[in-house]
């Protein structure tokens, strides 16, 4: 383990496909720069899918957004 005292910051990124235009619609009218957000993994009950517990794994804000449209069904 190598130790520093610079200060770094995390990030990640985050996509999704499937989207329907009217999500994308509200996320270019309702201005999601610099607002919050947080994933959590989600533990679910294998036999009826009832959420057990959620564990966050990422905080912070949207610094940025691009949108693209692929007709790409991998």
């Amino acid at each position: 383990i190598k130790e520093s005292s610079k200060l770094t910051t995390g990030s990640v990124n985050i996509q999704l496909s499937g989207v329907s235009q009217a999500l994308i619609a509200d996320f270019l009218n309702n201005g999601y720069i610099n607002k919050k957000v947080t994933i959590k993994r989600a533990y679910l009950n294998s036999s009826t899918n009832a959420l057990i517990n959620t564990l966050s794994i990422f905080s912070g804000k949207i610094d940025s957004m691009h949108i693209g449209d692929s007709n790409d069904t991998q």
